[in-house]
């Protein structure tokens, strides 16, 4: 995954630890971007980018085509939409579960 400076158009970093980004949403509250990734190595997972530099901080597990991302930036709750069990699901967590304070730095 790369990550790109829209202002001095070019690349940041490059995160290898997570791949196949589908979708992204920032939350500038949080000051995080979530980037969704159904086929990231070892499985779909939404990653949680953020930091300065920008960096990896945190994947949480997904399941089979979860490919977007949406959030409600109020109670800071990730969705997203896959395929368990073979069925429709709509996947969530809380990103106040998440130990975000541990993370920034």
């Amino acid at each position: 995954m790369l990550v790109w400076d829209l202002a001095r158009q070019e690349i940041i970093t490059v995160i290898e630890d997570c791949g196949g980004a589908d979708g992204v949403v920032y939350e500038p509250g949080l000051d995080r971007f979530l980037v969704v990734s159904a086929s990231s190595a070892g499985g779909p997972v939404i990653a949680i980018l953020g930091g300065d530099p920008v960096r990896l901080l945190a994947k949480v597990r997904t399941a089979k085509d979860a490919s977007w991302v949406a959030l409600d930036s109020e109670r800071r709750i990730a969705y997203t939409v896959a395929v368990d069990n073979g069925k429709p699901a709509v996947l969530s967590f809380n990103l106040r579960e998440l130990d975000l304070a541990s993370l920034s730095g």
